[in-house]
């Protein structure tokens, strides 16, 4: 998977909680198998993470909060919220290529 790819599916779970009661409503009429399942993919995957690595998806894509925000409430500058964020990127993209890999030799 490339950043994008990962930027792109994070932008989803986060709208999804954002408007969590929205989808809870509505996908009881029509259910979105595929959302549930990128849900689930990302929720697995971050089990894994070191701490620092999933605390800044919990603040993030769960509880969206800005960076500035999470720079003034966790004592860190800007700069190093926006390292952790890289590094969670770059921590699904290892993560789903490691999967990927696994995958393969099945």
């Amino acid at each position: 998977m490339t950043i994008q790819e990962i930027r792109k599916d994070l932008d989803e779970i986060r709208c999804f909680y954002v408007m969590l009661t929205h989808f809870r409503e509505g996908t009881k009429v029509i259910p979105n198998k595929h959302l549930e399942d990128k849900i689930a993919k990302y929720s697995n995957a971050i089990r894994m993470a070191p701490a620092k690595i999933y605390a800044i998806y919990l603040a993030r894509y769960i509880q969206n909060r800005t960076q500035v925000e999470l720079a003034n409430d966790w004592g860190y500058s800007e700069v190093y919220i926006r390292k952790l964020n890289k590094q969670l990127y770059e921590f699904f993209i290892k993560y789903f290529d490691r999967e990927g890999e696994q995958e393969k030799t099945r």
